[in-house]
């Protein structure tokens, strides 16, 4: 889910303040779940669910075409797309919010995906800063910050990307933790010269590091969990 959480931000633009959800039924004959109660994407509130119904994709594309065929002010109700292959898209804006069905063919046939609500961002509003407060070596860009809430913790994954080196990367956050008083409790190779793994704790929180390198970037993401 999370790897196509920035494209779904991407279709976020300026709108008037939402009204309340509207109605965002799941395919025919669907198996749903909630994938967090409480998630936000780059600081935007997102709602997610994850399905899996035995139609077929075509016949889960048919459904929104059908359900979402006029638009708010007589435009196209829908966008499509399947620029994400295999993951197919289905967006609507309606009532100040963005509903996105994310969808592809099951191995056991059927089709499974994501159902994913969000408010449009208000104009107004002092926009988020996504990454805020986690440490990355300098010149570092952001590309998600997922934050959710579930009973008794909350976690925060941040995905970034950088050019320099896996060496460079481990030894920025082996300084940053050890001099803030962090317990380390993995500093492991897993791939040479590719991958490595680091985690640490200190008190509630627990930060788990994963940064790889290759064609000269570096991607690295932070998870961090802090216990109630």
């Amino acid at each position: 889910m999370r790897l196509i959480l920035p494209l779904l931000l991407t279709l976020l633009a300026p709108a008037t303040a939402a009204k309340g959800p509207p109605d965002f039924p799941p395919p025919p004959e669907a198996k749903v779940e909630l994938v967090a109660r409480d998630m936000a994407l780059n600081g935007q509130p997102i709602q997610a669910r994850s399905f899996y119904t035995r139609l077929d994709p075509e016949k889960v594309a048919r459904f929104y075409r059908k359900e979402w065929r006029e638009g708010e002010r007589g435009g196209p109700g829908y966008v499509e797309t399947d620029v994400m292959a295999p993951w197919r898209l289905i967006t609507r804006v309606e009532d100040g919010y963005l509903m996105t069905v994310q969808f592809q063919r099951a191995d056991r046939g059927g089709t499974w995906g994501y159902l994913a609500l969000s408010p449009l961002p208000d104009p107004e509003a002092k926009p988020p800063r996504p990454g805020e407060g986690v440490p990355a070596i300098r010149g570092s860009q952001v590309i998600s910050d997922v934050a959710s809430r579930d009973s008794g913790q909350s976690g925060r994954t941040v995905l970034l990307v950088n050019s320099h080196s896996l060496a460079s990367n481990v030894n920025f956050y082996r300084h940053h933790f050890a001099h803030g008083g962090w317990q380390s409790e993995d500093d492991v190779e897993v791939a040479e010269g590719h991958t490595h793994l680091l985690s640490y704790k200190k008190w509630r929180r627990s930060v788990k590091i994963v940064i790889s390198a290759g064609k000269g970037r570096s991607h690295v993401v932070v998870n961090s969990v802090t216990h109630d």
